[in-house]
């Protein structure tokens, strides 16, 4: 399981969301983020669940591409629920685009 978690979602954020996920692994955290972290066969709605419930720090990505994504708006969902509910310690908002 990963220490930061990030949401994103839409083809405009993808090349910041790889800078971020580098940047954050050059210094040494382990980081979820789908295109990268998923093995074949794993079943999509599990393993994200089962990061952001298990992440240190979760990273959500806004822009006027992926608000609009339904699975953006079910991991911004899940997050409260696993604050209240794990050791996430952080919900960090980043805006990647416009708005």
């Amino acid at each position: 399981m990963s220490d930061v978690f990030i949401s994103w979602g839409g083809a405009g954020d993808k090349a910041t969301v790889g800078e971020m996920a580098s940047r954050l692994a050059n210094a040494g955290l382990s980081v979820f983020e789908y295109t990268r972290s998923m093995d074949p066969g794993d079943a999509i709605d599990i393993r994200v669940m089962q990061e952001i419930d298990s992440a240190k720090a979760a990273i959500v990505c806004l822009s006027d591409t992926s608000i609009p994504r339904e699975w953006v708006g079910n991991e911004i969902a899940w997050l409260p629920h696993t604050r209240r509910n794990s050791g996430l310690r952080a919900i960090v908002p980043v805006r990647t685009g416009a708005l």
